[in-house]
């Protein structure tokens, strides 16, 4: 897939940049690859606990190498699955959370609030750069920080091709 092509409700570092409904800064880490995609299997393995139960329903990792990790997250009450990769490259983190149901009218931005939550959690341990995103059910400056995130991350475009590369590779149910 690219982006968000495909999902309803997905955030992604792969997204057009003018997909301000999907598009999403990469994350950026002083580390090994293999550090970060150890730091992110962690915080997704724990974090249902601090999250809430946003991810209750169990969280399954489908694939880990070291550069790269793919994660169903199931919610609790419908057993909605929910898809989330990572690929680490380079010092640049790469990521995809698209709930898997095209038929939800609404995820409530639960995609958006896993990966702020898991960003601040890896900003937390350190060596980590991780922009927020807001969450457009909860915040009306979604588009304000859209725009301003295409104006700041000149360095992203470089990269975008090769995320896009990375996660058309990836094999989903």
């Amino acid at each position: 897939p690219n982006g968000c092509a495909q999902a309803r409700h997905c955030v992604s570092t792969s997204a057009a940049r003018s997909d301000g409904a999907h598009y999403s800064r990469v994350w950026q880490y002083t580390k090994s690859d293999s550090s970060a995609i150890r730091d992110v299997l962690d915080v997704v393995s724990t974090g249902d606990r601090e999250m809430g139960g946003l991810d209750s329903g169990g969280v399954v990792i489908v694939e880990r190498t070291d550069n790269y990790l793919y994660v169903q997250f199931r919610s609790k009450i419908l057993g909605l699955i929910d898809d989330v990769e990572f690929s680490a490259v380079e010092g640049h983190l790469y990521y995809r959370s698209a709930s898997r149901n095209p038929l939800v009218l609404s995820d409530n931005g639960v995609n958006r609030r896993r990966i702020n939550f898991i960003g601040q959690q890896l900003a937390a341990r350190g060596r980590w750069y991780c922009p927020s995103l807001y969450d457009p059910v909860n915040h009306a400056a979604e588009r304000a920080y859209t725009e301003s995130a295409m104006e700041i991350d000149e360095g992203q475009e470089q990269h975008y091709s090769r995320a896009n590369n990375v996660f058309g590779t990836i094999r989903r149910p």
